[in-house]
């Protein structure tokens, strides 16, 4: 403002909700003051920016105290207002506060609650862990008051009894939804495969996916990544792997998630072999690994530590013997930067031969960078015997030029 510039409304909200963020309540004010003092404000909406900023802080007296301020200055509390004031007292915690506020406003003494009241009413009723009256909230005040509960609403109240261990509860709940006619999405049938995958109930979650979601055409990669998660974690992983590569049969579209929710089981109980498949998998279906791909292979080497003997690397890596180094090719796609890992997850010297044959013949070809080939002497003389080095030698010839002494481990002579 020296310089001459003219703040705008969303710097103005950036510093209150970032004092507010700070507890820093008497900047936040000092700021309030000078929005409200500009020529031609929205007083309301000035008011709203700020309750939303103290819904950060865990302060119930000022949210009231706001109110009154805005009733002194003759500005009224529209809508927004008062949902985000009963927002604020739910994620408090002080739902006795929020339902007082929402009485108010049934009484008339503010404006009438709208769907966005109730389901957030709801929700702060089922955090604060009372579910009967949440219900009671859905079935009879909202149809008392002309409110038709619609979809989000039904999704709040699913995720919350699931959240309370209420998988009955929760169910009622859905077969209410479907008989009102208000259509599922799916965030609907995400949460209740969730919720009956977190009970345990996955002989359900199956049945509920079979019946319902898939007939209905319905589902998206959430839905399929959520049933994925629950028969991971309830040691489902032949169940997993099964419907993954079922849905690819199907011609449906997964993505990254999908196939890195199982990959990451199968490194979690040293699957080395099906580990790869999964990759594979992707590569076949179009699905081009990511960083968390990596990670998770990369720790699937690290946790399994050297081999006992070096003779058996198509075991030691989970390579069929047919198709050595098939998964190599899988992984790597031709990127080099993948290169210098391989060289840690081959031991035996048969297998590293598979990679130089890879890099001269294979799939990466002799458009391989220099660099990628450098890498590999290198991992081969950090871990293989001396005599593998005289092995490799013509392949270091091929990329003299480009050496610049990456392929010697320190120590190394010049051959």
């Amino acid at each position: 403002m020296q310089f001459g510039y003219s703040p705008s409304e969303f710097t103005y909200t950036v510093l209150v909700e970032g004092l507010c963020r700070e507890y820093d309540l008497a900047k936040a004010k000092e700021v309030l003051n000078v929005m409200l003092s500009r020529e031609g404000v929205d007083r309301t909406r000035m008011y709203n920016i700020y309750l939303r900023a103290l819904c950060h802080m865990n302060n119930p007296t000022e949210l009231l105290n706001v109110l009154v301020l805005m009733f002194q200055s003759q500005c009224q509390p529209d809508i927004i207002s008062l949902n985000t004031v009963i927002k604020g007292f739910c994620k408090m915690g002080r739902v006795e506060e929020a339902l007082q506020v929402f009485d108010d406003m049934i009484m008339g003494k503010f404006c009438a609650p709208d769907e966005v009241t109730y389901s957030t009413i709801i929700h702060g009723l089922l955090n604060a862990g009372k579910a009967e009256k949440a219900v009671y909230f859905l079935r009879n005040v909202m149809p008392e008051k002309g409110f038709s509960p619609g979809v989000v609403t039904y999704n709040a109240v699913l995720r919350g009894l699931f959240k309370l261990g209420l998988a009955n509860e929760a169910m009622e709940v859905f077969n209410n939804m479907v008989c009102s006619g208000v259509p599922a999405d799916c965030i609907t049938y995400t949460a209740v495969i969730e919720g009956l995958c977190e009970s345990k109930c996955i002989d359900d979650a199956k049945k509920f996916w079979n019946n319902v979601v898939w007939p209905t055409g319905v589902h998206d990669n959430f839905v399929y990544a959520a049933l994925l998660k629950g028969l991971c974690h309830l040691d489902k992983f032949n169940e997993a792997c099964n419907l993954l590569y079922e849905l690819a049969d199907c011609g449906v579209t997964l993505n990254n998630v999908n196939y890195n929710i199982v990959l990451d089981y199968a490194c979690e109980l040293g699957l080395k072999r099906e580990a790869y498949q999964i990759v594979g998998e992707m590569r076949k279906n179009g699905v081009v690994p990511d960083a968390v791909t990596w990670r998770i292979l990369d720790k699937l080497h690290h946790n399994s530590g050297q081999p006992e003997s070096g003779g058996s690397t198509a075991q030691s890596v989970g390579l069929k013997a047919s198709k050595a180094d098939e998964p190599i090719l899988m992984i790597t796609g031709g990127r080099s930067y993948v290169a210098p890992r391989l060289c840690h997850w081959v031991w035996g010297c048969s297998g590293v031969m598979r990679i130089i044959h890879m890099v001269n013949h294979g799939g990466c070809g002799p458009c391989t960078p220099k660099h990628c080939r450098n890498a590999v002497i290198r991992g081969c003389t950090m871990r293989m015997r001396l005599l593998l080095v005289w092995e490799l030698h013509y392949l270091r010839c091929s990329c003299a030029e480009d050496c610049h002494g990456c392929c010697r481990s320190p120590g190394e002579t010049e051959y």
